[in-house]
């Protein structure tokens, strides 16, 4: 599952591929202690985990504020229907 802005849908998807894996890799480099630990705890989400929410994110404090309430919505409405909820949001703003 991704998210992705409208503008998203008017390029080519080869084009979106790449930049979706460039942008996890560099991400996901930035943010070894979530990558980690859900391995770990063998959840898909965090929200899952009983520590949630937790320090082990390494976020800045306004991706963790987001990372929280993205996590506390998905836990009250289910991860399909938060998808339903968002999919046609920008996802960077």
């Amino acid at each position: 599952m991704s998210f992705f802005c409208k503008a998203c849908a008017r390029m080519p998807i080869e084009l979106i591929n790449k930049a979706i894996k460039e942008t996890k890799k560099e991400l996901l480099s930035e943010t070894v202690g979530v990558t980690e630990c859900y391995k770990k705890k063998g959840v898909d989400f965090c929200f899952q985990c009983d520590e949630f929410p937790c320090e082990k994110t390494n976020f800045d404090p306004h991706l963790k504020a987001r990372w929280i309430k993205m996590n506390n919505r998905m836990k009250e409405i289910g991860v399909e229907s938060y998808y339903e909820e968002t999919k046609d949001l920008c996802r960077y703003l």
